[in-house]
């Protein structure tokens, strides 16, 4: 009768350390990364740097917009100091006359 006690004994922790195996197994994941995992950083990291280029490339147009308007504003406002005498007859209107 003993040895039936020490038979279902020793299939009993046969199959706890089956269970404990499995479940370590599935608990523990160390599959390396796939290349679809390495694909989409690699993109990532493309669209990171395409982005940045991009606001890189907006900034500079920015600061030439912004120096040719300045340029423009600074001979607009020149033009009519410059154009006022000629227009502005001491004179007046009714001396030509």
């Amino acid at each position: 009768m003993s040895w039936i006690i020490n038979g279902l004994a020793f299939v009993g922790s046969l199959t706890l350390i089956t269970i404990a195996l499995l479940a370590w197994a599935i608990w523990r994941d160390d599959t390396p990364p796939t290349t679809t995992t390495q694909a989409q950083t690699d993109a990532w990291q493309q669209a990171i740097a395409t982005k940045q280029a991009h606001d890189l490339a907006a900034f500079h147009s920015a600061v030439a917009m912004t120096r040719r308007a300045q340029e423009a504003g600074g001979r607009a406002a020149e033009k009519p100091q410059a154009e006022k005498p000629a227009e502005t007859d001491p004179r007046g209107a009714d001396d030509d006359a």
